[in-house]
């Protein structure tokens, strides 16, 4: 199942995990100072051969993963920058998230009932 926001794709795969990537890909930005002032803050236009190769790895990363882990907990794999972040969340913070990427209520029970129909308490690691 694949739907999408305006802001957000969301994939639910074969094992239950709910997986949501950005629609925008993610820029880097560059901040340089000089004697304690600020001088550029910009996005930068035309990355170096390694900053591009990063940004292709970080830009096929989900921002964030969830899967059922029984009664109303989750497992989450939550991109952080350059970290990710493992743990539980309850159902109610996982509606949240999915509601700040747009994604309407039905379209947030539509996908909880259906991942909570597999029975997957892994946790999938995208980093």
């Amino acid at each position: 199942m694949e739907i999408s926001s305006e802001t957000h794709r969301l994939d639910l795969d074969d094992a239950g995990t709910i997986v949501v990537y950005p629609l925008q890909k993610r820029q880097l930005h560059v901040s340089e100072y000089r004697d304690g002032r600020l001088i550029r803050n910009e996005v930068e236009a035309s990355p170096d051969a390694a900053m591009a190769q990063l940004l292709t790895a970080v830009n096929s990363k989900p921002l964030f993963a969830a899967n059922w882990a029984g009664g109303t907990s989750w497992n989450i794999d939550l991109d952080c920058g350059f970290q990710r972040w493992n743990g539980l969340k309850t159902q109610a913070q996982v509606r949240i998230a999915l509601k700040r990427c747009g994604f309407s209520q039905s379209e947030i029970k539509t996908v909880i009932n259906a991942a909570k129909r597999e029975e997957n308490s892994h946790v999938r690691r995208y980093w």
